[in-house]
């Protein structure tokens, strides 16, 4: 890693994961030495919103970001699901914490989701104590849409088109996918069940004031809700 070499990049790499192989970027501040404090971002459904006007403001500011894709979209090996997508994130901060390329500094390790990805990012402080902090911006509470579609038939429908076509784009996944695997135990899908595991470290949660597709009552608002009770 010489000098004349330290400059900021935007890497490529195959994050492993149980389904094989996850492409991911990682976007390189440079300029400073290394490690660098480093965030993971996790994107939504299908990730056509992939925050990386915030990874490259990031990296320019002095920290490394991790993006990745969940398995069965963007190239990923395996199927989607929304419990695989949980498994992904799990294996993408498994990543930093191997910190092979001695990029990461371990003391400073942060996560941001949005949309789905928030309950991706809430889920990885939940079972990883080494994430110092956490943000989610308008994040979705799945296990929420699941009780949702159970208490009102007329939102089923609904909830089965918008799937669908998310579907279209990822790998064998569709609203009979999600239905399946959310039956069990739907609260394993919902964003306030984390709460008591992060409520101890600083959370950054960002509403939508315009969001009709996760309106904050039935989303970010109960995250919210459950941190303050805790």
């Amino acid at each position: 890693w010489s000098q004349e070499k330290d400059q900021p990049e935007t890497r490529g790499v195959f994050i492993p994961g149980k389904r094989g192989k996850m492409l991911s970027k990682i976007c390189i501040p440079g300029g400073s030495p290394k490690p660098y404090p480093t965030i993971l971002f996790c994107h939504g459904i299908p990730g056509v919103e992939q925050l990386g006007d915030y990874c490259f403001a990031l990296r320019q500011a002095g920290f490394c970001t991790v993006q990745f894709h969940y398995s069965g979209s963007w190239g990923s090996d395996g199927d989607y699901s929304v419990g695989n997508c949980m498994e992904d994130t799990a294996s993408a901060v498994e990543y930093l914490l191997r910190n092979e390329d001695g990029l990461f500094d371990q003391q400073n390790l942060f996560v941001a989701g949005h949309s789905m990805g928030g309950l991706m990012a809430v889920y990885a402080l939940a079972q990883f104590k080494q994430l110092k902090a956490g943000a989610v911006i308008m994040p979705g509470n799945m296990g929420g849409l699941y009780l949702a579609a159970q208490q009102f038939p007329e939102a089923a429908p609904v909830l089965k088109a918008v799937f669908d076509d998310f579907g279209a784009s990822l790998q064998n996944f569709s609203w009979d996918v999600f239905r399946e695997e959310a039956a069990p135990d739907p609260k394993r899908f919902c964003l306030d069940t984390y709460a008591p595991a992060i409520a101890a470290r600083p959370v950054l949660a960002i509403a939508g004031a315009m969001d009709t597709d996760l309106p904050r009552a039935e989303h970010i608002d109960l995250l919210a809700a459950a941190l303050l009770e805790n």
